[in-house]
């Protein structure tokens, strides 16, 4: 007797679609998992009992055959990507993890990354199921930000988005990639992402959608210290972090807001890029990232000391014009 009838209808029917729809030579298509493994087969196979995965498969035990994984044990929680090109499905990346929780604290974190550090090397997934690591920026100047799908404040992550829609637009097919990553990797499921990804223009060639095993999505947004609080089902309170990250792999810039100004970014990334851009658009952005660090994080306070920093500056262009013009008129009427 074989316990391989766990593999029903619906999911043989879903296993072909995606047999049909990738090409010969494919990358795989891949779905992060959180479950527990309810038994392992002589064999070594583990069966799988999986958390939903919105979009892609409801809650159920099914048997996998493990790629290259440890030794597994009934009872352990693991996070691990679904090989859907594989017959059966196979399991990939397995690890012992914790259920996904929101602000919990994170043995994984020794200390937050900053300017001149590197992204994580970590496997994330896109909104195509296909396998990305979040070091490899291929040389290009990246944008990367948080967002979750669900979020219903339209001055949050849909403006962050939108931003990033005008930014696509404006880089083109210049030496550009942005990054999104999830911050609700339970739901926001390649299936999931996908939908938001069509929903913004979002072309995966430039702009990647990411999510990943929960454990390595929190991890990634605790290792740049980005608070998230789950206060109700599906609404998360979180800060916000946008890194501007150079070709060579190192993170230029951290800015600690959502409310940036799309043109300075786009100023500053062209300037990575090594590519001609506003100075002034640049050094409105450096002003505004090391005010809010120095303020903690507030953007209120922020605000008001950018708005009050400029002012000083405009009356100290005016009072030198003004200075300059009295003297002149002084000395020709002398």
């Amino acid at each position: 007797m074989t316990l391989r009838p766990y593999l029903l209808a619906p999911l043989a029917s879903l296993l072909l679609a995606v047999l049909t729809v990738l090409p010969a030579g494919a990358n795989p298509t891949l779905v992060p998992v959180h479950g527990v493994i309810i038994a392992v087969m002589p064999n070594g196979d583990p069966i799988l009992r999986n958390d939903a995965i919105p979009g892609t498969l409801d809650p159920q035990s099914i048997e996998y055959h493990v790629v290259n994984g440890p030794k597994l044990s009934a009872g352990e929680q693991v996070d691990a990507f679904i090989d859907m090109t594989t017959n059966p499905w196979s399991l990939r990346h397995v690890h012992d993890a914790n259920d996904f929780v929101a602000g919990d604290a994170n043995a994984r974190v020794t200390r937050i990354l900053g300017v001149g550090d590197r992204l994580p090397d970590v496997p994330l997934v896109d909104q195509r199921g296909r396998l990305l690591r979040l070091g490899n920026t291929f040389g290009k100047t990246t944008i990367v930000s948080f967002i979750y799908t669900r979020c219903k404040d339209l001055g949050e992550c849909p403006a962050v988005t939108a931003k990033f829609h005008y930014l696509q637009e404006q880089f083109g097919n210049g030496p550009f990639h942005l990054v999104e990553i999830t911050i609700d990797p339970k739901y926001d499921t390649p299936a999931i992402i996908a939908a938001y990804a069509k929903k913004f223009d979002a072309n995966p060639v430039r702009w990647s959608i990411l999510t990943g095993e929960p454990s390595t999505v929190k991890t990634v947004g605790d290792d740049f210290n980005l608070s998230v609080v789950e206060d109700k089902p599906g609404n998360f309170l979180h800060n916000d972090v946008t890194l501007l990250v150079a070709p060579d792999g190192r993170i230029a810039q951290v800015i600690q807001t959502d409310a940036w100004p799309p043109k300075d970014v786009l100023a500053a990334a062209r300037n990575l890029a090594g590519l001609s851009s506003s100075p002034l658009r640049r050094l409105n952005l450096w002003l505004m990232s090391g005010v809010i660090a120095l303020c903690g994080g507030s953007q209120q306070v922020a605000s008001g000391l950018l708005s009050l920093a400029w002012l000083v500056v405009g009356l100290g262009v005016f009072g030198y014009l003004f200075y300059w013009s009295a003297r002149k008129i002084f000395i020709e009427n002398v």
